[in-house]
């Protein structure tokens, strides 16, 4: 309920986060008890869990993925009991990612997709290559062989 009244951003997904981690650590404890385990099948555990949750919050995206939440959840997307859509702090908090879920809902201002295009080249180096960049990289031409972006800069 708390979400859906003031819309998801990355405080709250940390947040979520560590109590997974908590819970994990208290449900390894009672398993712990239940079987008999050491402390040290403890500690493994619960650093092998820590672990875990790092390579996912590394892997996922997580500026895309809370921009496309806040935005399937809003009112400019038909939800009638949504919220108004911050756009403000999609674009300025979560970057280019969240102007990507902004494209693709067609929500996104004019000046920031021809900032998109033109600014492409920037992100082109070989010493900023990550396999975000380059899906990024990816969408944009996608982007740009639908002619959304050229489209929005004519009118």
């Amino acid at each position: 309920l708390y979400v859906s009244i003031l819309s998801l951003t990355k405080m709250r997904v940390l947040g979520f986060v560590l109590i997974a981690l908590v819970c994990a650590g208290v449900a390894l404890i009672a398993w712990r008890i239940v079987r008999g385990r050491s402390n040290r099948w403890l500690v493994r555990a619960n650093i092998l869990t820590a672990l875990l949750a790092a390579w996912c919050i590394a892997v996922i995206n997580q500026d895309y993925m809370i921009a496309s939440y806040n935005i399937a959840h809003s009112r400019e997307a038909g939800n009638e009991t949504g919220v108004p859509l911050d756009t403000r702090y999609i674009l300025r908090n979560l970057g280019i990612y969240g102007l990507a879920a902004l494209v693709e809902h067609d929500l996104a201002p004019r000046k920031k997709l021809l900032w998109l295009t033109h600014s492409r080249h920037r992100r082109d180096g070989w010493r900023q290559w990550s396999l975000r960049q380059w899906r990024l990289n990816r969408w944009i031409s996608k982007l740009e062989e639908t002619g959304k972006a050229r489209n929005a800069g004519g009118e």
